[in-house]
């Protein structure tokens, strides 16, 4: 089934614009910056820091992943307040979109796991793990209830013979 896409979301992180701009050219939209869907605040792990402490087996990265708690980092961001602000930026999807619609929301992993967790009132950390470049559906039901459709399919390649 083909759905007509009525809006494009990103986040106000330049990666996020750089993906989505192919294709917003493609369907002549515009994307719709939402603040509260920006990447986890890693606080003092900013700017690839956690990355590289994660990939040296810092033990404040063990005792995050331990905890299912991103505030075990210094300055970072507590699970409660990421919560409230990741479904803030929901809200502002279904805002934008309106109902019977479909919209495209380029975002990061870290966010895109607290959707999926939020949607199926899960562990903090169960929808962690998405691949770059990965397509994770979700459909907005009437009242505030959310249905995951799939996370973290690798989307279909085309082949230009």
């Amino acid at each position: 089934m083909k759905e007509r896409i009525k809006a494009l979301f990103i986040t106000p992180l330049g990666r996020t614009a750089s993906t989505a701009a192919p294709l917003a050219a493609a369907i002549g939209l515009c994307p719709i910056v939402i603040e509260d869907l920006a990447e986890v605040r890693l606080g003092d792990f900013e700017g690839g820091e956690y990355r590289l402490r994660r990939a040296r087996g810092d033990p404040v990265v063990q005792r995050v992943f331990e905890s299912e708690r991103w505030d075990e980092i210094p300055g970072a961001e507590s699970p409660e307040s990421l919560e409230v602000r990741v479904r803030a930026g929901m809200e502002a999807i279904r805002a934008g979109t309106g109902a019977d619609a479909a919209a495209v929301a380029v975002l990061l992993g870290g966010v895109i796991g607290e959707i999926c967790r939020q949607t199926t009132s899960s562990r903090l950390y169960a929808f962690l793990h998405c691949d770059n470049g990965s397509i994770t559906r979700v459909a907005f039901l009437r009242g505030d209830r959310c249905w995951l459709r799939s996370f973290a399919t690798k989307p279909l390649t085309c082949r230009r013979e």
